[in-house]
């Protein structure tokens, strides 16, 4: 680990560079750059024990201007409920930020290791998710660097008997960094597997000597001011991933093709799934601690609000989140397209029913200019490794794409436009929409194609019948947690 630093700095020398109070003043110069560039800056600070990551941070946050910085994350924040790149996502730099994490998304790992609770598979797993995470960012335009603070053993002694000595400094010494001290060799292991994993042009890491502390502190501020000024690189484009078999993704059915239902039957199916769903659910959520996500997406018209609607009875209201997307705002417009959606990712223990999603990002955006064709593909990829990264973390997930025909679909616009409490429903935008139907529905085949799995299927339901389209949903979620369950 030691020979992954950065060349030595003279002490003196070190000195003599900070007090000339440069690096200060091109630190808020970079925060302006980059208010002017609309560019996020990501700056990971991690490391041994003992080594100055807090002092680090610190001081940063010391010498930037703390109105121009992201939200920072640190070692305790409350995220155990959640998928383990929630914290990542939840504290990402915003376009025109600069923002520094302790620890940061790796946190887990090493703790996982540390504590053995993390098999060598799943640490496997998740470097592999790390680094798809980083290579994502870094092509919606964020720059990431992320430093290591080396200490050998016997710096970290020395400093361990010398804020011992502190009075006002030994309440610093906890039983954890006792513990962390006492464990340099596997931390410096696990470090090293880290690195190697997930370093990249775009997305490296730096390590650097942990003392002196004049020397560490300028030679992390440097770092940090380089990266924030050279020309960042992207990504090159991965291959594409293996598609699923023809046969084995869900087709854009005829609407009309599967009968419609009548009411005496349609009450008795409702009452009976709404029934099997509230008491599957309660096992879920309740007695195994995991959560769900449904996704509805669709037709304009095509009844996703009242398949919805449906659902509801059959769930505890108090376990249940439903969100609806639109158009981002100019806050979500800062951050690459999926943080709005990490953002409602359920807790333990909860349900998030999304009424549009992240598939905005490869069917509205393209056709309407907003995304090229080319980020809409690589977005197909980067759905796939979110929705797994859920499933991995125990999140159960069900796609629904609600069918139905142009002539239904003219029906029920024409049907809102008459009823007076239904007038919230049609816009112009829907009529505009349906012009495009053909390119819609070469995107939709795409979507389908490209972004259905096992784990996170696509279900694609006749909703030329409402009450057929409403059933099939609602036992299609029963069927769903039964095979979660056993």
């Amino acid at each position: 680990m030691k020979d992954r630093c950065l060349p030595w700095i003279d002490k003196a020398e070190a000195r003599r560079r900070v007090k000339e109070g440069h690096l200060r003043t091109q630190l808020l110069q970079l925060q302006a750059d980059l208010e002017e560039r609309d560019e996020p800056y990501v700056v990971l600070i991690y490391g041994h024990a003992l080594a100055g990551r807090g002092e680090v941070v610190n001081l940063l946050h010391e010498w930037a201007d703390t109105r121009r910085m992201g939200k920072r994350l640190y070692s305790d924040d409350p995220v155990s409920d959640r998928p383990h790149l929630f914290a990542a996502w939840d504290g990402l730099a915003r376009k025109g930020q600069l923002a520094v994490h302790f620890g940061g998304w790796y946190l887990s790992i090493i703790r996982g290791l540390q504590q053995g609770v993390l098999s060598e598979a799943e640490c496997a797993c998740r470097l592999r998710e790390i680094a798809a995470m980083e290579r994502m960012w870094a092509l919606e335009g964020v720059r990431i660097l992320k430093v290591w603070l080396y200490l050998d053993p016997e710096g970290q002694q020395h400093r361990l008997a010398s804020q011992r000595a502190d009075v006002d400094k030994s309440w610093k010494i906890t039983a954890f960094v006792e513990r962390n001290v006492s464990i340099h060799e596997p931390v410096s292991r696990w470090a090293e597997r880290i690195i190697d994993a997930t370093d990249a042009a775009w997305a490296p890491w730096k390590v650097i000597h942990g003392r002196p502390r004049t020397s560490r502190n300028l030679q992390v501020v440097e770092q940090v001011l380089s990266h924030g000024q050279m020309t960042w690189p992207t990504p090159p484009r991965e291959e594409a991933a293996p598609l699923p078999a023809p046969d084995e993704v869900p087709a854009l059915i005829a609407p009309g093709s599967m009968g419609g239902i009548d009411k005496k039957a349609y009450k008795k199916r409702l009452d009976d799934a709404q029934g099997r769903l509230a008491r599957l659910s309660r096992r879920l959520l309740q007695e195994e601690g995991r959560s769900m996500v449904l996704v509805f997406e669709g037709w304009d018209a095509a009844g996703k609000g009242g398949a919805i609607r449906r659902l509801l009875p059959g769930l505890d209201a108090r376990w249940v989140d439903v969100r609806t997307f639109g158009a981002p705002t100019k806050v979500e417009a800062k951050y690459p397209y999926l943080w709005r959606f990490w953002q409602a990712v359920p807790q333990r223990g909860r349900i998030t029913i999304f009424d549009r999603s992240w598939y905005g990002r490869v069917l509205v955006e393209p056709i309407e200019g907003f995304c090229s064709e080319a980020d809409a593909r690589r977005a197909h990829g980067e759905i796939r490794d979110f929705e797994a990264e859920l499933v991995r973390d125990g999140v159960v997930v069900l796609k629904f794409w609600l069918q139905v025909s142009p002539e239904e679909q003219m029906a029920r616009f024409k049907a809102r436009e008459q009823v007076p409490w239904k007038h919230y429903k049609i816009t112009e935008e829907d009529y505009r929409n349906r012009a495009k139907r053909a390119e819609y529905e070469t995107w939709v085949a795409r979507m389908l194609r490209r972004t259905h799995t096992p784990q996170a299927p696509w279900l694609v339901v006749d909703s030329e019948d409402k009450r057929h389209a409403r059933v099939q949903v609602i036992e299609a979620v029963v069927k769903t947690l039964e095979d979660a369950l056993s």
